[in-house]
């Protein structure tokens, strides 16, 4: 058998070796079963069942209750955890291959996901900012609207008035329902009245 045939069938076996690999990874199943537990230890836990490396802010303290009926994925799992730390003030921020796992009011300053318009369907509850490119309505009045409504204290909302655009940092639950807001006013309409006026 020569060298290049050898090379090409040591391929074939490996590929379905890898994919077989990764599904069964992202199978694999969690209990959750933390009962008014200290939060640091069971941040801890679940970075070894996720494979996760996480950096844990000295601030970080408390006891939670995270428990499932049935093993969940660890997707659903480390959204539990997510939810579980945002009740509590925290979240977590990425930051090369570590999470930061800090309290939510300061991640406000610190180097969060920035994201253009849009939001991947697969995002975590986390804080993160987003750019609002306003096609039509206008930003400062779009702001005055949405203002009010910012259900986060933690939110921030900003706008400028040269380049048309809503800068929002805040838990991605709530920036998914100011979208689609912004969706609905961000119309053709809404500049022809903005002219009217």
């Amino acid at each position: 058998m020569n060298l290049k045939r050898l090379i090409g069938l040591s391929i074939i076996l490996f590929v379905p070796l890898m994919i077989f690999s990764s599904q069964a990874h992202s199978a694999e199943t969690v209990l959750l079963n933390y009962k008014d537990a200290e939060l640091v230890p069971i941040i801890i836990d679940l970075g070894k069942k996720f494979h996760k490396n996480f950096i844990i802010d000295p601030s970080v303290r408390g006891k939670i209750t995270i428990q499932t009926n049935v093993p969940v994925s660890q997707d659903e799992a480390y959204e539990a955890l997510l939810i579980a730390l945002q009740i509590n003030g925290y979240t977590i921020v990425p930051h090369g291959s570590y999470l930061k796992v800090m309290q939510a009011q300061n991640a406000l300053r610190n180097n969060l996901p920035t994201y253009f318009d849009t939001l991947p369907e697969d995002l975590h509850e986390s804080m993160i900012t987003v750019i609002f490119h306003l096609k039509h309505a206008a930003a400062k009045e779009v702001y005055g609207s949405l203002g009010p409504i910012m259900s986060s204290r933690l939110g921030e909302l900003r706008f400028f008035e040269d380049s048309n655009i809503l800068i929002c940092t805040d838990w991605v639950s709530n920036i998914r329902r100011l979208k689609k807001i912004i969706d609905e006013v961000d119309t053709p309409r809404s500049l022809s009245q903005s002219k009217g006026k």
